[in-house]
């Protein structure tokens, strides 16, 4: 009669609580067009707030935007100094990666005779394997491409920078040269 003050009912809901740290199950709903759309437009609206940041504290550069796993909005935003108005303090050519306002990864590269050679590069701890650093290369490859470069290539990683390790130098093609990754693009 009372089978819902089982036991085993009241470790299953316990269990699921544990799950999540806020107390409750992630909820799949089905969204009406009026609510997808008003939602897309909540996300386009915060979406250029952070850009309007970004261009006011940062130096002018190209973005594009993609979502990581979780659905956040992820902007990368590569920054070219090589030209004659370049300024010592920046780095030649960065790539940034900004959730809003926030800087969540980066690679500082540099040209070299044919090659680009990325020489500073890290993710925020909390925001690694969600794909933002495999972005960041794809990102330093269409670059190196669309300056007629050959090498991609990059310095061997500290041992406390976490997902830029070996392994994931290995899965994105790189193949190791001594102190240094390089990649043909």
């Amino acid at each position: 009669m009372f089978n819902f003050l089982k036991k085993k009912d009241k470790e299953k809901d316990g269990n699921q609580q544990n799950e999540h740290a806020w107390g409750g199950a992630p909820v799949k709903r089905k969204m009406s067009a009026s609510e997808a759309a008003r939602e897309e437009a909540e996300q386009r609206a915060v979406d250029q707030r952070g850009q309007e940041r970004r261009d006011m504290y940062r130096i002018p550069g190209t973005e594009r935007v993609f979502s990581d796993p979780e659905g956040r909005h992820i902007a990368l935003r590569v920054e070219d100094n090589t030209g004659a108005k370049a300024q010592n303090s920046h780095p030649p050519v960065a790539f940034t990666a900004f959730w809003g306002a926030r800087q969540v990864g980066f690679a500082n590269a540099e040209l070299l005779e044919s090659k680009l050679r990325i020489y500073q590069y890290e993710t925020t701890g909390g925001y690694d394997k969600r794909g933002i650093a495999q972005e960041i290369l794809k990102e330093v490859e269409t670059y190196a491409k669309t300056k007629g470069l050959l090498l991609v290539s990059a310095s061997v990683p500290k041992t406390d920078i976490l997902e830029w390790d070996e392994t994931f130098f290995v899965q994105c093609g790189y193949s190791r040269n001594g102190e240094e990754f390089l990649k043909t693009v």
